[in-house]
This record gives structure tokens, sequence and C-alpha cells, in this order.
């Protein structure tokens, strides 16, 4: 399994028909049988991935086997992407109070007031009690989010790690008492240093914008209202985000795992992908032996592609096919992205202008560096190419 660069397309019209368009043109105009595109992986802009007008609806009314799967990275980014700004800030809060409190004494009025108004802000017990909590969560998805970026990753095993963090959070949100006592606990150590500590907010007969938990304990009080809100809340956005996810792989479990078989899933699966496959009962009896087979071995896989590669093609040739589809279906886009860096550097750093096509060729010489190219073969083609001048050797 790879990922190769083709090409950059210039548009001026990026509403999805128009992309879904150009997007089926260059391929075709590629020499690539579009007839067996499988997958299709974009973000969550609505020209991608609207259900009516977005180019994976588009795609898929004329290709109804091309899957769209919301980049997994993009998906969970919209919750986590600012983690390195709350782990900087939790860092440096030290730094800032002591910097704001010496703003507090300048003779500017209005930097002393802005300064005195983020201060109490800052000191304030929600505040504080806020932002330890999301740096502790958060630290359990940043090493997902950097993972989901990679280039080696399926979809199972991107869906393995993203049911073990929710598993963790799940797990901290059962024994919720022993988990935030630990942290009230170090929230209470850094405040003390300031000589602050965490108060109740005032509470009120009648109130329509904070809780009102009858109890008078802080500690009580923040994990009912912020604590377990926040985590019953993030375990169901990755229940939300990645349900599609989940659904897409439940037909494939039963090609990784011995105990996954279900037939009324296999049946699913084997008319959806019917152009590439035998009937069903040849399918079935080829799956029941696979899980013989994962059973009698006993061998530990971490990742579609081992699996891919200790099926035999001439013995399981319909689990074979299927296997090749499902590491096929995108991940992530993150590194068709990567691709955009080199078109700055290319198109900005070291010209102010280019044409199409010798931009194309420097990006793909840039990205694919690893393919050698020998001097012989760019005589071969210059001398293959029309050009103004003869090409004399």
């Amino acid at each position: 399994m790879c990922e190769s660069f083709l090409k950059f397309v210039p548009v001026d019209d990026v509403s999805g028909q128009s992309l879904a368009n150009h997007i089926i043109t260059e391929l075709k105009g590629l020499n690539i049988e579009i007839k067996n595109l499988r997958g299709q992986g974009y973000d969550g802009a609505a020209s991608m991935s609207g259900k009516l007008n977005g180019v994976a609806a588009l795609i898929r009314k004329e290709y109804p086997s091309a899957l769209y799967i919301h980049c997994s990275a993009h998906n969970l980014n919209l919750w986590v992407e600012r983690y390195n700004s709350i782990e900087t800030f939790n860092e440096f809060f030290p730094a800032i109070i002591y910097c704001l409190e010496e703003m507090i004494t300048w003779k500017d009025i209005d930097t002393s007031s802005k300064a005195n108004q983020l201060l109490l802000a800052l000191q304030s017990s929600e505040f504080n009690v806020a932002l330890s909590i999301l740096n502790h969560i958060f630290q359990y998805t940043q090493s997902l989010c950097k993972y989901l970026q990679s280039k080696n990753i399926d979809l199972v095993v991107a869906v393995n790690h993203i049911n073990l963090v929710k598993n963790q959070l799940s797990c901290i949100r059962e024994n919720a008492t022993t988990e935030f006592n630990k942290l009230f606990i170090d929230i209470n150590k850094r405040l003390n240093d300031f000589e602050l500590t965490i108060e109740m907010p005032r509470l009120a007969k009648r109130q329509k914008y904070r809780d009102n938990i009858p109890t008078k304990d802080p500690e009580e009080y923040f994990r009912i209202t912020l604590f377990l809100p926040f985590l019953d809340s993030f375990v169901q956005q990755l229940n939300d985000r990645f349900v599609n996810h989940q659904n897409i792989i439940s037909g494939f479990q039963m090609f990784v795992k011995s105990s996954e078989f279900d037939e009324e899933k296999l049946r699913e699966l084997v008319e959806f992908y019917a152009k590439d496959v035998d009937d069903f009962d040849r399918v079935k009896s080829e799956t029941i032996l696979w899980n013989r087979y994962l059973t009698d071995s006993n061998k530990q896989y971490n990742s579609v592609i081992q699996i891919l590669n200790e099926c035999n093609p001439d013995l399981f040739p319909n689990i074979y096919k299927l296997l090749q589809i499902l590491i096929t279906l995108p991940i992530t886009s993150c590194e068709a992205e990567r691709s955009f860096s080199t078109l700055k550097r290319i198109k900005s750093y070291l010209r102010n202008s280019t044409s199409e096509r010798r931009l194309n060729g420097l990006a793909a010489l840039n990205i694919h560096y690893e393919v050698s190219v020998t001097p012989e073969e760019v005589i071969s083609h210059l001398s293959s190419t029309k050009h103004r001048l003869d090409f004399i050797l």
C-alpha cells in the first residue's frame, strides 16, 4: 500500500459538481481505470462531503462502490486541534500571571484595566478547573491525532486506536470520583503558589446560566458541573464523528478476527462488492476456511497489510480481493495535503510563475525523490518531444 502524487490541477469553480467532474476527467486522462475506484478521502467541507451535491456523493452516483471516508485526522482535529495551545498556556500560567500583575501597575489606564480584567478571569476557580480538565483529557487524544496522520495506517487499525481512547475515557468516567480527586489536588497545589483557593460560585434560587448543585463542597460541585459533562460530551463526539468508520469496517472484521463471523454482514458485503467477488456461497465457504486458518495459526497481526501478506490469493481469492479493498480505503488526506508544502516551495520560493506541466514535473521529482531518474531516460524523453530547435547530441 502506498500513496503517489499525480499532479496539481488548477480549478476556477469550486462547486461540488465542478470538482467531481475535474477529478473524473483528470483520472481518465491519466489512463487510470476509474471503474476500480473503491474509496474517496476528503475533509469535511460542504463542497466535498455534502450528501446531495458534494463531490463524494456525485462521484458515488456514477461509481457506487467508491465509499467516502471523512479524513480521520481532520475529524479528530475538529475537537482537539488547540491542545498545543492549551498545553503551552498551562505550562506558562505562572509567567502569565506575573506579567499581568506587573501590567496592572502601568500608568496607561487602558492597558492596566484590561490586564486587571484578564487577571481576574485567570484567577477564577471555573477557569482553572476547566483548564486543568482540558489539559488532562486532551493528553489521551494528542497521540491519536498524530497517529491518524501517519502514512502506513489502515482503517481497522485506526478504528481500534479510536476505540482504545474511548474505552479509556469511559473508564475515567466510571471512576470519576477518584480521577477528579487526583486532578483537584493538583489544581489546589498549583493555586497555592498564588495564594488562591478553589471556591464555589454563588448559588441562587433562580439561576438560568449556571447549575445550582445542592452542595457546599467545591470538589463535588466542579466534578458534577464540569468534569462529568465534558467527559460525556467528549465520548459522544468520538462516537458520532467516527460512526461511519465503524460501519464501514463492520463487514470486514470477520477477515481480521476469527471470532467476528457474521453471515448477514457478509452477505451485505458481498452484495456491495458484487463486481469484485464471486457469489455469496463461495465467499462464505472461503470465509469459514479463512477463519479456521486464523484460529489454527494463532498469530498476532498488527495491521491489515500483514494479514494480506499472509493470505494466499490462490487459496483465498475472494478474501484476498476484499482485504485489498480494505487496505486501500482512505484513512487520512494529510499525506495528500503535504504536497502543498512542495507547491509553495517550488511555486513561491524559486519562481514567480511557471507552466502547469513544468510545475507538476518539478513537484513529482521533489515528492518522489526516492525514484531515481537516469540521464538516459531524460535524453530519451527530450528526444521524443517536439522542440523549436533540433535536439542534437
